[in-house]
């Protein structure tokens, strides 16, 4: 059992870890609400933290983490729950932050970053609660997508939870209330899969969590 001892400054930092993330080098990454990010190492069996600090502009900018990433470079995505995205460089040791622009279409579409999956294209697709966005590396762009009312080809709830991709290369999206939808590349829409009281080969419940 890993706890938090206050005795022990390479023990656990917080008692409430949300998700475990295992990079290519083994490391162990552990996502907390609250307590910022945590990386254990197997070798000297302690953890090391990363916390926010006010006062220190290369540390994570939030202590909610939700979801995280390893890109193909080795640099770790960091999403939080209210300051975006924090990108780690772990050769460089320095932090590079990407929050949402209000003024700039070409930024995050939100600042609560729940799902971050890289598909086998090189996109990055972001689910935040406000929408799912699609980075292109290459452009250094990004597509934002959100719920249409009136059009039932589009996503089905704006709280995105979880992304995959299956073989064909579809990309699946769980949302909090609204089903799973599943992304068409070639036609560029959405296919909805949710509750049906009538049906009872249909998804048994609309709040999805994982993938």
């Amino acid at each position: 059992r890993y706890l938090h001892a206050p005795q022990n400054p390479d023990s656990i930092r917080h008692n409430n870890p949300m998700r475990v993330f295992e990079d290519r080098r083994g490391t162990l990454w552990v996502t907390t609400f609250g307590g910022g990010l945590e990386v254990y190492d197997r070798a000297n069996d302690r953890f090391m933290h990363y916390i926010h600090d006010p006062n220190n502009a290369n540390t994570i900018n939030h202590n909610t983490v939700w979801s995280l990433y390893e890109d193909r470079s080795g640099v770790m995505w960091v999403g939080t729950y209210g300051g975006g995205i924090n990108l780690y460089d772990r050769k460089t040791e320095r932090l590079t932050r990407w929050r949402r622009q209000p003024a700039n279409l070409n930024s995050l579409v939100n600042d609560d970053v729940t799902a971050i999956y890289a598909d086998r294209q090189g996109d990055i697709w972001i689910g935040t609660n406000a929408g799912l966005d699609r980075y292109d590396p290459q452009r250094g762009d990004f597509r934002h997508y959100h719920t249409e009312p009136d059009n039932p080809r589009s996503l089905s709830n704006n709280q995105i939870r979880a992304l995959a991709e299956d073989q064909d290369g579809s990309i699946w999206i769980a949302t909090f209330m609204g089903g799973v939808n599943r992304y068409d590349r070639q036609t560029d829409q959405f296919t909805r899969y949710q509750h049906d009281p009538q049906n009872p080969e249909s998804l048994s419940e609309n709040n999805c969590w994982y993938l």
